[in-house]
């Protein structure tokens, strides 16, 4: 397991000795060449300053990796089994899912395995085999983490190891680091680059380099909470105090569209004509029937997400909603029994501004559809009609439909700060103060929790503060309700004063009738 300065292809010893474990002949010094057993490995394994996991499927088909760490020997010849240490000024090969270098890398497995005849018991096309296995290992890890997460890991790896590359004091990418570096490393990246960004910017970042760092260590260490990070801790929360104070206020979530810009935007789509018209008033639609919960769900949508068909028995429209995949029910182990989530909406007929209606009429301008072969629903207009034909096959990105509705919002009215999210809101609002009980709006919206139902319930903030502002704005009405208490009171209380005195009066006499009688 040892490998010299000049040798190349060491992620295929580490196939060779941490996961086939086949037995190698390699050259400890010029005198000394000999086999190692499976018992040596064992034993070399012991010697070695990482976790020896971390030479094997973690450190060759980790989807948050970005970086591979090449390893050289430090010690001399006299000793067989020589300590291998990251060579941190020598991490240059990425191994990042889709990279040329992660098949180069396993590749050399085999040039490497006809450079030396060290193995007696393995042919060369084994190595190409265990090379495909390997390849199959990381689409597998990879398919655990949702491509939104794995996009912002990635983000927040690059802004960490270009920072590292220009700072002479870290000479590591994070992929890499050693768990006593990093609240060095962390803090200075505070430090150096906490005022190029935002304070939500940087925390994402840092939020992205936990996750990476969660998953490299099976959970087992969070910068946030993990009392090995302290001193990190410490500086970042002070930062964040510094930047939030010196920072305007950001933009809070989206808040539930107000009823009266709501019938406007029903106003406006009822006239929908051009293909733009057509293709905004079905998206907003879409978005607000079924609660989605953005742009990469619309984007993801197929023309087999939906069928529509008229019930015979209440003469309605009946629409089924496939999801496909969601947040909230990610395929694999821990939803092995969970079945894709449908949902059932029924419209009106004729009603122009309804799901079905505006479907039917942006399929009927779209080109023809193949159940066989699902493409995606939502798609850019034609520059130029083409007969019947409005819409091409270009599909629409996740980021542009904020884009999309922004001139739907402002021709209502909205002047406050709404993207497509905010329908999701409104959704969820518009049906709690309908009445509707929470597991019914769950099944509606895909939640599986309550609390994260919660997070959508948002009563419109207007109406919210012209009431508050109602009761706060009347402390006279208060005192005086209370002077009319007060007076209540008083005359309750005379009479029974009264009654109280010649019931007294009426004792005396008694008793003084009783005393004449007696004596």
């Amino acid at each position: 397991a040892v490998v010299s300065t000049q040798s190349t292809g060491v992620v295929s010893y580490f196939v060779q000795i941490v996961l086939l474990r086949i037995p190698l002949k390699m050259n400890f010094s010029d005198e000394d060449e000999f086999s190692l057993t499976d018992k040596q490995v064992e034993e070399l394994t012991k010697h070695i300053s990482v976790d020896p996991f971390d030479f094997g499927i973690s450190q060759l088909v980790s989807t948050q990796h970005n970086q591979s760490s090449r390893f050289t020997s430090t010690g001399g010849s006299s000793s067989r089994y020589d300590v291998f240490k990251r060579n941190s000024s020598d991490v240059t090969d990425g191994i990042r899912p889709g990279n040329s270098n992660y098949s180069k890398n396993f590749s050399s497995s085999k040039s490497v395995s006809n450079n030396a005849t060290t193995s007696s018991t393995t042919h060369p096309d084994d190595f190409l085999k265990e090379d495909e296995i390997n390849y199959q290992l990381h689409q597998f890890i990879q398919n655990t983490v949702p491509p939104s997460t794995s996009r912002t890991n990635n983000w927040s790896l690059n802004k960490f190891d270009s920072f590292a590359k220009r700072d002479p004091t870290i000479t590591t990418t994070w992929s890499a680091i050693p768990l006593s570096r990093i609240n060095y490393a962390l803090s200075r990246f505070v430090a150096v680059e906490g005022s190029n960004y935002k304070a939500t910017t940087m925390y994402a970042i840092i939020s992205g380099l936990n996750r990476v760092l969660m998953d490299r260590t099976a959970n087992e260490y969070n910068l946030f909470k993990h009392k090995m990070f302290h001193q990190f801790q410490r500086v970042f929360d002070g930062y964040l105090k510094e930047k939030q104070t010196s920072e305007p206020t950001p933009h809070l979530k989206p808040d539930a569209i107000e009823k009266p810009h709501l019938k406007n935007i029903e106003t406006i789509i009822k006239n929908a004509e051009t293909p733009l018209e057509i293709l905004t008033a079905l998206v907003y639609r879409t978005t607000l029937t079924f609660a989605l919960r953005g742009g990469t769900v619309l984007s993801e949508l197929t023309t087999n997400s939906f069928s529509i068909s008229e019930d015979l028995a209440t003469g309605l429209i009946r629409v089924r909603y496939q999801e496909a995949k969601s947040k909230a029910q990610q395929p694999g182990l821990k939803n092995i029994h969970t079945a894709p989530r449908v949902v059932e909406h029924f419209d009106q007929k004729d009603d122009p501004t309804s799901f079905s209606t505006l479907y039917q009429r942006y399929i009927e301008h779209s080109l023809p559809i193949d159940p066989k072969n699902p493409r995606r629903l939502f798609v850019h207009p034609l520059k130029e009609k083409r007969d019947n034909i409005w819409f091409g096959q270009k599909p629409i990105g996740r980021n542009y439909f904020n884009n999309l509705l922004q001139p739907l919002f402002q021709e209502a009215g909205i002047d406050s700060h709404l993207t497509i999210r905010s329908l999701r809101s409104t959704a969820v609002t518009t049906l709690v103060e309908a009445g509707v009980d929470d597991e019914t709006i769950k099944t509606r919206t895909g939640h599986k929790s309550q609390t994260g139902l919660a997070a959508y319930k948002r009563p419109h903030k207007k109406a919210q503060t012209i009431q508050t502002s109602t009761i706060l704005s009347q402390p006279p009405a208060v005192e005086e309700q209370a002077q009319n208490n007060t007076n209540s009171a008083t005359t309750i209380t005379v009479p029974i004063i009264l009654l109280s005195i010649v019931a007294l009066l009426g004792l005396l006499i008694l008793c003084a009738q009783c005393v004449i009688l007696f004596t």
